[in-house]
């Protein structure tokens, strides 16, 4: 896909877009890059990182910036890849998951610029990749309070698998928002010029919704945490109550160990041992034991 860069963004061909003196676009799979001449001169190591992407990055090279983005996916663990290569008056992306060709559509069709350029199509690329990150936040915060709600009304089984599913997803949105931030930073910097100050302004503005993100990230991996701590707590809680139901089994019955023990010893000169009745008074004496055991438990509250 080739797109002409002017008040709004136009669809067109190749050649077309090569002949023409100002700023175009163009959205390239992985199988194109390799005879493309757009990316004729490009560092043939950063072609080859490019093959796996797994972390957002910018390097800035004499004629170009080239670059990575890695957006966590929204099922699963996994990545959407695309790489970027950044000039005055053109941008090319190319990737397998056909982010890239979705979003310039869109831009296409609603998107108008005052002071055109590719670096300020770029920054509309960053802004609608992060566009609906808000919601999805808010959707693990959901999760993870419903995974509260359940571990305070003791229902929660699964609640450690639930909890590293989550630490999982909001590290990678954490280590996501930091990277791009960091690729941003460095492109600001504009060393070589590639940026005009319609696009730094946009570039600024796109760097503070990644701030705002990453709080939201970082708060949201504090939630966890403190959700973790009520599950350890309601634990210990369940822990104190067995031990107390335990060491008051073991209170109550504990008198009737000594009088076993005190019978068992069976010396010759016991008169209980050989009294018609010495049999129905022990039975008698345990019963009471174990009656005012229990009322004592009771009166103390411990039961």
């Amino acid at each position: 896909m080739y797109y002409q860069i002017g008040t709004a963004l136009q669809p067109c061909e190749a050649g077309d877009c090569m002949r023409e003196t100002g700023g175009f676009a163009a959205v390239l799979t992985p199988e194109e890059t390799a005879q493309s001449p757009l990316l004729a001169g490009t560092d043939p190591a950063f072609l080859q990182k490019c093959e796996r992407i797994r972390y957002c990055k910018a390097e800035v090279y004499p004629d170009a910036v080239l670059g990575t983005i890695a957006v966590p996916a929204e099922k699963g663990n996994g990545y959407r890849e695309l790489a970027y290569c950044l000039r005055k008056n053109q941008v090319i992306f190319w990737d397998s998951a056909g982010i890239c060709e979705k979003l310039l559509e869109r831009i296409a069709k609603t998107r108008k610029w005052k002071h055109p350029s590719a670096g300020l199509l770029f920054c509309d690329v960053i802004d609608l990749l992060t566009e609906q990150d808000f919601l999805r936040l808010e959707e693990e915060e959901n999760r993870i309070a419903r995974l509260e709600t359940e571990v305070l009304g003791g229902a929660c089984p699964n609640f450690n698998h639930q909890m590293l599913h989550l630490r999982k997803t909001t590290m990678r949105f954490y280590r996501y928002y930091t990277q791009l931030t960091d690729a941003l930073h460095r492109l600001l910097e504009n060393e070589n010029d590639y940026l005009d100050d319609t696009a730094c302004l946009h570039l600024r503005i796109c760097m503070d919704r990644l701030s705002r993100l990453q709080g939201e990230t970082q708060m949201l991996r504090e939630y966890s945490m403190q959700v973790r701590e009520v599950y350890q707590a309601q634990l210990d809680i369940r822990q104190n109550k067995i031990m107390k139901i335990l060491t008051v089994v073991a209170t109550i019955f504990l008198p009737l160990t000594l009088v076993t023990g005190w019978y068992g010893m069976n010396f010759a000169n016991m008169p209980e041992l050989k009294w018609r009745y010495g049999y129905a008074l022990v039975i008698a004496a345990s019963v009471l034991i174990v009656a005012g055991s229990v009322w004592i438990c009771k009166k103390k509250k411990f039961l």
